[in-house]
């Protein structure tokens, strides 16, 4: 309820920028994007959690952004791992890294911090970093690299980030506690952090996810969803009537609920807020015909899902999220 809450902030506060070049342009604080000076610095915060579409690695990117914000560096895009195919989410195959611009509309934050795209500093440092940094434990699990809290290996090497190969003249070992000290210090071009979730970056747990708060002082930048998801949620919620319940419905997880379960909820629900509905709109990664009739059938309401074949399934996903937000 809270995710779906928050999603129309998620989608219509970001302004669109056509000084933009998403493929060779540095974006400033002043909304004006253009090309990079020489004197730019970079956070390049490189993600291997694979999992997922949605909540957790947009809040690893919220923080990223805003750790960039705090050390007044560039903040590099990353690519987000998405799936090839529909059904389960959570899978480390028949996936691939989308360029981040394909998800989300960065102009939304430019007004915050600048930014680049993955692909365009790839480029312009020629996939090589000076002096990488990682936790010793995400240096053994994910690299195979032993290293202590506090060691510095001075042996030029290259490893895997975001399935591109890139080389590296060090590698720094610290614990993410450690790390806003030296981070904060750095006169480099790059600091570039090898992670595997949003709480392994500095600041996650303290700075930015207070509990029990979440305000302008805590979120003070502005995300929405890719233009061309926007569109294509606008023109499919405009064939809904204007009353629909959206439902979600994980399906063949841990969190897996039977049709039947799911029925009752929603029963218990249109009863709680005395909600007749015209049609259900039905965000699911269930791909069994037998469980959607029985689902049609008992809720006793026509269900309506987004399916558009042109779209590719990480896609509709996503538009799944915009239409869901837009529920009466």
């Amino acid at each position: 309820h809270m995710f779906h809450q928050a999603l129309p902030f998620l989608l219509f506060l970001g302004c669109h920028s056509d000084k933009a070049d998403l493929g060779s342009s540095v974006c400033d604080a002043s909304g004006n994007c253009q090309n990079e000076g020489r004197d730019q610095r970079y956070l390049f915060p490189s993600f291997n959690y694979r999992n997922g579409l949605g909540d957790q690695r947009l809040l690893w990117f919220q923080t990223a952004l805003k750790l960039a914000h705090s050390l007044k560096r560039t903040l590099v895009l990353p690519p987000f791992w998405v799936p090839d195919t529909d059904g389960d989410q959570y899978q480390d195959e028949k996936a691939h890294f989308e360029p981040f611009e394909h998800l989300y509309d960065p102009s939304a934050f430019e007004s915050y911090n600048t930014w680049i795209t993955y692909a365009a500093f790839r480029q312009r440092v020629n996939a090589t970093i000076r002096l990488l940094y990682m936790s010793p434990r995400e240096a053994k699990n994910r690299h195979g690299i032993e290293c202590s809290s506090g060691e510095t290996l001075t042996s030029a090497g290259s490893l895997e980030i975001f399935g591109d190969v890139w080389k590296y003249s060090k590698l720094r070992c610290l614990e993410t506690r450690e790390m806003m000290e030296p981070f904060m210090k750095s006169k480099a071009q790059v600091i570039a952090l090898n992670t595997r979730n949003n709480q392994e970056l500095p600041g996650y747990r303290m700075e930015v996810l207070p509990p029990r708060e979440c305000n302008e002082t805590q979120w003070p930048f502005h995300m929405a969803f890719n233009q061309s998801l926007v569109k294509a949620a606008r023109l499919f919620i405009e064939t809904l009537p204007p009353s629909f319940l959206a439902v979600h419905w994980r399906h063949g997880t841990s969190m897996h609920k039977d049709s039947a379960e799911l029925v009752e909820d929603v029963h218990n629900i249109l009863k709680k807020y005395d909600f007749k509905p015209e049609r259900i709109f039905l965000s699911s990664n269930c791909q069994e015909p037998e469980d959607l009739a029985v689902l049609e059938k008992e809720l006793a309401l026509p269900v309506s899902q987004f399916q558009d074949p042109s779209f590719a399934p990480w896609q509709r996903a996503l538009i799944d999220m915009i239409v869901a937000s837009e529920a009466p």
